[in-house]
């Protein structure tokens, strides 16, 4: 049997598997994409019949400037299409968009053009969110304590509306909503305490769950910091749209979820072999993790997860120098009192090693087929660096008898149910 998994390079992308071994194929349900014209009409047609909001072309009314939150390119959002077609029908306003990167490293203007298109960029102007050197607004703390601290560009602005994509999420449940606020455009403060209660939780806790601790905390400061509108959608594996959802940023944000957990859940067969690859989500290990946190539910205790990821940038250009001295093996009791000890500074990048490190004290061997990570900086992470999806392959089935194998498509944004 040949599998082909969605690169162009042949060496991470091809393997056989010999027969009589079962095979269990997974990715994102087939659902019909809305044409372009669709997409518009319909785009147009949910702005106007929000779910819980009133008609945009009401709350605009006696708007003069509104911002509007992006996200960036680590996400496949049809942003451009949806800010074209709101600045063009609502042209009493002046609309601006600052991209919602988190902490996520500054996208090149080259990337910015690819992501908005040059009429965005002729009508708005467009800043990058920058975590380390933006001003921030003080809005207090959510009720159990978190500190609200918004990127203070929103002061400009009367109104805000966010965009984003849906997809299951293994730190708020699902990605988008209010996200786009935290950790979009907040605080590393802010970000760390939302991250950090994410690691108290193991994955099949809080990925694909709508309602949990996380996600409270993030739709309270989406809230409190004016949030009033948002658009997301929900793509299939295409990268095309299949649902519009706008309105109220938490009750519009539900109905979305309820499609993506429709589109992107399957209901898991345990495997000792588990191949899974990190797309969409390609970049660097960071990103590319989040193929292993959909593949935790799916392997066996003392199976083997082959991650399959081309990481042209590497581990990370945040945080990579201080990913690579603690690497992932390590639970979140370990990690916990490094973080009290001041031994690690940040818990954004805490809640990263216990989020990733879940799978290395289930599985036997977690191998990783990357030419983006050197031998020495997948050793160091936790992996066992290996050049061809085929020598994985090969490798994983010396293991085991007659073992069961789950090839994991689209894993980024897999949830097992």
């Amino acid at each position: 049997m040949k599998i082909k998994m969605s690169y162009e390079n042949p060496a991470i992308s091809v393997a056989e598997i010999p027969d009589g071994y079962e095979v269990d194929f997974y990715e994102p349900k087939e659902r019909p994409a809305l044409s372009d014209k669709d997409f518009e009409n319909s785009l147009l047609e949910n702005l106007e019949r929000p779910i819980s909001a009133s008609p945009l072309s009401e709350e605009l009314r006696d708007v003069k400037k509104a911002l509007i939150l992006s996200d960036d390119n680590t996400r496949t959002t049809n942003t451009r299409a949806i800010i074209e077609a709101i600045i063009g029908n609502y042209s009493d306003t002046q609309f601006d968009v600052i991209i919602s990167l988190g902490t996520h490293r500054l996208m090149s203007q080259e990337e910015i053009r690819e992501k908005l298109g040059p009429k965005v960029l002729e009508q708005c102007k467009v800043i990058q969110h920058d975590w380390k050197t933006a001003k921030f607004h003080d809005f207090g703390s959510t009720k159990s304590g978190v500190p609200v601290l918004i990127n203070d560009i929103i002061d400009e602005y009367d109104y805000i509306i966010g965009l984003g994509q849906v997809v299951p999420h293994r730190c708020t449940g699902f990605s988008a909503g209010t996200k786009i606020v935290q950790p979009g455009i907040s605080a590393g403060e802010t970000t760390e305490e939302t991250h950090w209660l994410s690691a108290k939780y193991k994955v099949d806790e809080i990925m694909g769950k709508r309602d949990n601790d996380v996600r409270d905390e993030l739709d309270e400061i989406g809230l409190k910091s004016g949030l009033k509108f948002i658009v997301n959608v929900v793509q299939n594996k295409e990268n095309k749209t299949i649902g519009i959802f706008c309105g109220h940023p938490v009750e519009a944000h539900k109905r979305a979820a309820k499609m993506a957990l429709d589109v992107f859940g399957f209901k898991a067969e345990p495997s000792e072999i588990v191949i899974s690859e990190s797309h969409p989500a390609d970049l660097e290990m960071w990103q590319a993790s989040k193929g292993i946190y959909s593949a935790v539910s799916v392997v066996k205790e003392g199976g083997t997860l082959i991650l399959v990821t081309p990481c042209p940038e590497g581990v990370s250009k945040t945080f990579g120098e201080e990913l690579l001295k603690f690497g992932y093996k390590h639970e979140y009791e370990e990690i916990k009192k490094l973080v009290d000890e001041k031994m690690i500074s940040n818990k954004i990048l805490a809640s990263h090693i216990v989020h990733a490190g879940e799978v290395f004290f289930k599985a036997k061997q977690v191998l990783l087929v990357s030419p983006g990570l050197s031998e020495e900086e997948s050793s160091k992470l936790g992996f066992k660096k290996v050049d061809t999806l085929q020598e994985a392959v090969d490798m994983a089935l010396k293991e085991y008898e007659n073992p069961r194998i789950s090839v994991m498509k689209f894993a980024a944004d897999l949830l097992p149910l």
